[in-house]
């Protein structure tokens, strides 16, 4: 439930364990059962999400109240290797496949945001400028990995 600082409070129920905020979107239905008030369990049925409870008491937390991270870097604006940061194991094979994914994502963005713009398709949102995060985030997932995707959130 992290990603709520948007809305400048964080939202967490009072003794409720946390879950990955994907999951809380596949939960969603659970919210409409019971009646308010009273403490429900939902058994998720994914792997790796915890159970969690609902409660109908709301806790409020600040996001400046919390402790600021420190963000993951192994490259500098430089292009050159962070100071103390290991080079990553990976062959310039597949350093040419992600740079030619990230490419063929490119093509891929202004072909359909053309024909939205035609009224052709209904809604395209575009990634310029982002095909790293996409590529690269997408490269250390397995086969048999599950993703919940969506745009913009929060």
């Amino acid at each position: 439930m992290a990603g709520l600082g948007a809305f400048g409070a964080l939202l967490r129920g009072s003794g409720a364990r946390r879950l990955p905020l994907a999951a809380t979107q596949v939960g969603a239905p659970g919210l409409n059962s019971g009646v308010l008030g009273q403490q429900r369990r939902f058994k998720s049925g994914l792997p790796d999400v915890v159970d969690y409870e609902f409660t109908s008491e709301l806790d409020l937390i600040r996001p400046e109240s919390l402790p600021v991270r420190d963000a993951f870097q192994i490259i500098g604006s430089d292009g050159k290797l962070c100071k103390g940061a290991k080079e990553p194991n990976v062959s310039p094979e597949v350093y040419d496949k992600l740079y030619k994914n990230m490419v063929q994502l490119e093509v891929m963005d202004e072909v359909l945001y053309n024909a939205q713009r035609q009224g052709r398709i209904s809604f395209y949102m575009q990634t310029n400028g982002e095909e790293g995060i996409n590529i690269g985030s997408a490269a250390g997932l397995k086969p048999e990995d599950t993703v919940f995707a969506q745009y913009r959130e929060a």
